[in-house]
């Protein structure tokens, strides 16, 4: 057996957790002051509910397979269909539904930079209101969340999907090949205008300058003008771009849509959504308008490492307990234990028969910034600043570490 890991999938060390836990910590607190709250859904669905939701290119990308009992189910794909078939088999939860999950998802996907098969995903929802409050509510959310960890360089790019189909209309284009064509302009990032206007050339539409040129002079729409002014007021005129060519990939999606960037990263979008209003009559369910974003967590983490390398901490002990003999261990244990109530996270380090210098080593190579050195006199090395104290209570340990 070769000891090895699926290609696209991730290990987390220790550092890469305290950043997704600090990273999830922020998602909450912010969603929750919001008025969203927390809910989940099972990892596996039955396939007939995934397969057709986010089209036929995204279909290609889904993990199913046979259950014992002969079903056929899959990974879910996304946070967003679950929650529609949730809302389509509860039609009488009162409206409006708001929630935030996070949780992983599966995509057989090629792995590259910020691209993963199994990552995380972040996102907040509301069921039940057509109303434009709600994509600013959601946009606002996520610039909240942004500001928090101190990012000032993202844009948010908004656009409505009735925009292109009605440049897609001027243009002659049959609605039954909007999602073709909406599918090709969805690439315009990676491939460029030129490479959109060959590929829909390959498909057969023979116009498609002109459907490029159409959609370059596409101009908000009443509704969305009136959430650009408000969302430049509230997050700021350098934050918010209106782009009459984002798409966004799920079929799904029916008005409003819009994703978030940091540019010259190459990354491409860590975070989108929008309206999606025909998706639970689609499922099943009633026709009931829905709308929201969601934040891909992993993406998020590599562009975090990138941009803002010594941001966080990279081990969540304040003090290694180092020094010590065998006959020490019960004072040991109850120092410690004291300096845990006191809310400082310890670690007793156990090959305590090293040599002192080993042992401050270990604890210097683990980032902990604190090392308490247990002999008849107690001392605290403060290893990042180069400076040790004396020490005899955790009080004297906690008013060291928290002056």
């Amino acid at each position: 057996m070769k000891a090895q890991k699926l290609k696209g999938f991730k290990d987390y060390l220790p550092e890469e957790m305290i950043l997704r836990n600090h990273i999830l910590n922020l998602l909450k607190e912010t969603f929750e002051s919001f008025g969203y709250e927390p809910f989940e859904t099972p990892a596996l669905e039955y396939t007939e509910v995934i397969l057709g939701k986010s089209g036929k290119e995204n279909d290609k990308l889904i993990y199913s397979f046979k259950d014992r009992g002969n079903r056929d189910i899959s990974l879910r794909y996304d946070l967003t269909v679950p929650l529609a078939r949730f809302i389509s088999e509860n039609k009488n939860i009162s409206k409006p539904f708001k929630r935030y999950q996070i949780g992983k998802v599966w995509r057989a996907d090629k792995p590259q930079k910020g691209r993963y098969r199994e990552f995380e995903q972040a996102d907040i929802d509301v069921i039940g209101s057509d109303s434009f409050l709600i994509e600013i509510e959601l946009i606002l959310a996520f610039s909240k969340f942004l500001n928090k960890l101190n990012l000032s360089s993202y844009v948010i790019q908004i656009n409505s999907r009735e925009i292109l189909q009605n440049a897609l209309n001027t243009s002659g284009i049959k609605k039954e090949d909007w999602v073709s064509c909406v599918q090709s302009i969805d690439k315009i990032d990676k491939i460029q205008e030129d490479g959109v206007i060959l590929e829909l050339e390959e498909k057969g539409f023979k116009n498609a300058k002109e459907i490029i040129e159409n959609i370059k002079n596409s101009t908000p729409d009443l509704n969305l003008e009136k959430t650009i002014k408000i969302l430049k007021t509230l997050v700021g005129n350098n934050h918010i771009v209106f782009d009459p060519f984002l798409a966004r990939g799920h079929d799904y999606y029916t008005g409003t849509v819009f994703e978030i960037t940091i540019p010259g990263l190459g990354y491409g979008s860590f975070a989108g959504g929008g309206r999606y209003d025909n998706l639970l009559e689609n499922i099943g369910g009633d026709k009931i308008p829905a709308c929201g974003i969601s934040l891909g967590i992993d993406r998020f983490m590599d562009i975090l490492k990138e941009i803002k390398k010594e941001m966080f901490s990279k081990t969540v002990i304040d003090v290694s307990v180092i020094g010590f003999e065998e006959k020490d261990l019960l004072d040991v244990f109850q120092f410690t234990n004291k300096l845990i109530d006191k809310n400082i996270n310890c670690e007793i380090y156990s090959n305590y028969d090293k040599k002192l210098e080993k042992q401050l080593k270990f604890v210097d190579q683990k980032n902990i910034q604190f090392a308490l050195i247990f002999q008849k006199e107690k001392i605290l090395k403060d290893l990042k600043n180069r400076k040790e104290y004396i020490v005899k209570t955790p009080e004297d340990i906690f008013d060291i570490i928290f002056k």
